[in-house]
């Protein structure tokens, strides 16, 4: 609501609104141009039913405030308002507990270098002003850290600016101010550096470097390693398929041989049970050879005692001499002899080897027991009778030492 209003000379209406002033200028065309801008700096300072605006002279207006007058005039401004300037009055170190900073209009030299911080737990703080005097607490300001921030931070009347935990980097604090007319000033600014972190130094850099020349030497160290244990395994493991594969080789090798010996042996076994059979017919042949001759000397000999004519006595008398020196013939035995002896060879030096007391005799009479000739067979062989035959066995088997119980034909065969 209005609560003051007053005409001038000029026609323009002046008035006070919710304790803020303005004018409605008349223009040559009879229309009102509204103006507030110029009055921002009284707002708020009128005091409620004693407002005034006395015009002394054209385009000149005196103003009651709470404080004293203001003047006004639409002419160019004073030049105090036409030179808003701010400040950085301090700059502190908080995390070192100093003031780096008092704050200068005239930058020294050494602010053009800036100053340098350590980065550990680093904390700065920067106070600023602007040098108003007619309306202080109505100024503004925006600040940015180029180097840290994206943009410039939003107006407010906060007049200083803290910032901690900044990188390694060189930064510029800038600061301007605005007053309520929305005039701003130029900005002030201070240079400052954060050291790189002991890990970002040059001898931490050339550490890297030697640390990753030691790396790459030992990784080559490592990787030549690993080809040498490689190829040593590969060589053990090559020489492990070699020896096993010589090894299968000897093994097929020493199983051809034995399978070669077990045929030969085979083949000889066979061999000496043809020799054995042909041997035991030979002596077949001989036992009935000699009982053909000897039934043919008693059918002589019953010839010659039935004949009375002596000269036919005398021819059958010398048909049984020749017939009993046919059956004392010891060549045709010699002969059976030894081929029995040669096929035996092995058997009668094992047994032999085992039981040395045994006569010739008696390791022929083992051999034709192996050979499974019967007793009454062997007599003639041995020339001798049968009863000498179990008599001979009875004197092996007491110097084999071999009870009654024990057939002597399989123990020699097992021989």
């Amino acid at each position: 609501s209005i609560s003051y209003m007053k005409e001038d000379n000029e026609g323009n209406m002046w008035y006070v609104a919710k304790n803020r002033a303005g004018v409605f200028r008349l223009q040559e065309d009879y229309t009102y141009q509204h103006v507030t801008t110029p009055f921002l700096l009284l707002s708020g300072r009128f005091i409620h039913g004693f407002e005034s605006f006395y015009p002394y002279a054209a385009d000149r207006m005196i103003i009651g405030t709470e404080d004293g007058f203001a003047h006004y005039s639409s002419r160019p401004v004073s030049r105090g308002y036409g030179e808003l300037s701010v400040y950085i009055t301090l700059a502190e170190a908080l995390h070192q507990d100093s003031v780096f900073y008092y704050g200068s209009p005239f930058p020294a030299k050494e602010m053009t270098k800036g100053y340098k911080f350590n980065h550990r737990n680093n904390l700065i703080r920067f106070t600023f002003a602007s040098p108003v005097y007619d309306s202080p607490g109505t100024t503004e300001y925006s600040f940015i850290l180029d180097g840290y921030d994206n943009e410039w931070s939003p107006w407010s009347k906060t007049y200083y600016k803290e910032y901690s935990n900044l990188p390694d980097d060189r930064f510029t604090f800038l600061v301007k101010a605005r007053n309520q007319l929305g005039i701003e000033s130029l900005p002030d600014s201070l240079v400052f550096s954060i050291d790189h972190p002991w890990y970002k130094t040059p001898l931490a850099y050339l550490g890297y470097l030697v640390a990753g020349l030691c790396i790459a030497f030992l990784l080559v160290k490592f990787i030549r390693w690993r080809i040498e244990v490689s190829s040593r395994r590969e060589r053990l493991n090559n020489q492990r398929i070699y020896q096993a594969k010589e090894q299968d080789y000897k093994r097929q090798a020493l199983e051809a041989e034995k399978e070669i010996i077990r045929i030969r042996n085979e083949k000889l076994q066979a061999e000496m049970i043809l020799r054995d059979k042909e041997l035991a017919n030979q002596a077949m042949n001989l036992v009935r050879k000699n009982e053909f001759l000897n039934e043919l000397k008693e059918e002589m000999n019953r010839l010659r005692q039935s004949c009375s004519d002596d000269g036919i006595g005398r021819k059958v008398l010398e048909i049984i001499t020749r017939i009993n020196r046919e059956v004392d013939s010891n060549k045709q035995r010699e002969i059976f002899e030894s081929a029995f002896d040669e096929v035996h060879e092995d058997f009668l030096g094992r047994l032999k080897a085992r039981y040395p007391n045994l006569t010739p005799a008696e390791l022929r009479l083992c051999a034709f027991l192996k050979m499974n000739i019967p007793t009454k067979e062997i007599a003639p062989l041995l020339n001798i009778s049968v009863r000498g035959v179990e008599i001979c066995r009875y004197r092996v088997r007491k110097k084999m030492g071999i009870s009654r119980e024990i057939n002597l034909t399989t123990l020699l065969l097992g021989v």
